[in-house]
C-alpha cells in the first residue's frame, strides 16, 4: 500500500506544480486587466473605451453601437419617404427604420467590423476618428441600424467592404424627435 502511494505521489506531484503554474498565469491576467482598466479609466477621450469602441467626441452622451450599409446606383433619383430624390453624391443622407424622417444623427466608425484589420493606419486614423452627421430622409426594407448614401458611407470606410460597425447618437430634428434605443442583434 505504501508504494502505490508513494508512486501516485511521484505521479501527481508534477501535476501540483502545473496546478500552481495555471494558478500564477490566471493571477497575473487578472492583475494585467486591472492596470488596463485603470490606464483606460486615465485614457485621453480619443483612447477612452466604451463597450469595446473606441471614442472620440461622443464624451458623455447615449451611445447606439449598431452596424451601417450603402445604398447607391440602383436608387439614384428614387423617391425617398421625406419626398426629396435619393442622391447617392449627399453625404448627408441616411435611411433608418429606428428614426423618424428629418432625425438628425451624429455616426462615428467603431471597432468591430469585418474589415477593421485591412485598413493602412492612415485609413484608421480618417475613417474611426472623424464623426459624420446625416439626417434620417428615408426608410427601408432592412434589420440593421442605418443604410447610408454611398458618399456617407466613403467617410466612415471604404465602399468596398459594405458593411462598417458604428456608434450613433441622435441630434434630434428640432421637433423634438426623441431618442430611441436599437436592438444591433
Amino acid at each position: 500500500m505504501a508504494a502505490q502511494l508513494a508512486e501516485q505521489d511521484r505521479i501527481i506531484a508534477p501535476m501540483r506544480g502545473v496546478g500552481f503554474l495555471m494558478i500564477a498565469i490566471m493571477a497575473t491576467g487578472v492583475a494585467w486587466v486591472a492596470v488596463i482598466s485603470r490606464h483606460s479609466a486615465q485614457a485621453s477621450p480619443r483612447d477612452t473605451v466604451v463597450s469595446g469602441s473606441l471614442l472620440s467626441s461622443f464624451q458623455q452622451t447615449t451611445l447606439i453601437a449598431g452596424t451601417a450599409t450603402y445604398y447607391a446606383d440602383d436608387f439614384q433619383g428614387r423617391l425617398m419617404a421625406s419626398g426629396r430624390p435619393f442622391d447617392l453624391n449627399d453625404p448627408s443622407i441616411a435611411a433608418s427604420n429606428q428614426w423618424p424622417l428629418g432625425t438628425r444623427l451624429r455616426l462615428q466608425r467603431a471597432a468591430g467590423g469585418p474589415y477593421d484589420a485591412t485598413l493602412s493606419p492612415a485609413e484608421r486614423e480618417r475613417y474611426f476618428y472623424h464623426p459624420v452627421i446625416v439626417t434620417v430622409q428615408d426608410h427601408g426594407d432592412f434589420t440593421h441600424a442605418l443604410d447610408l448614401s454611398r458618399a456617407a458611407f466613403a467617410q466612415l470606410g471604404r465602399p468596398q467592404e459594405g458593411v462598417i460597425s458604428i456608434l450613433i447618437e441622435s441630434l434630434g430634428n428640432g421637433d423634438g424627435a426623441k431618442q430611441v434605443t436599437l436592438d444591433s442583434h
